[in-house]
């Protein structure tokens, strides 16, 4: 396992409940996502030092 900001992070596929691929998003360096509900991802982000916070991501389509 990698340093704490390399932990999680990166590009993620996303599908809908019903399987429909959606695309890729991407997320910062030591973000790791828990929940997706109303645009907004829910998850926990390490900083370098390895301390967790709770975090709140918007999602926006470009």
């Amino acid at each position: 396992m990698g340093s704490p900001e390399e932990v999680g992070g990166g590009e993620w596929r996303v599908y809908t409940a019903e399987g429909r691929d959606l695309g890729v998003t991407r997320f910062p360096p030591g973000f790791q996502p828990r929940i997706y509900r109303e645009g907004r991802y829910y998850g926990v982000h390490a900083d370098a030092l390895g301390v967790q916070r709770v975090v709140r991501l918007e999602v926006s389509s470009r």
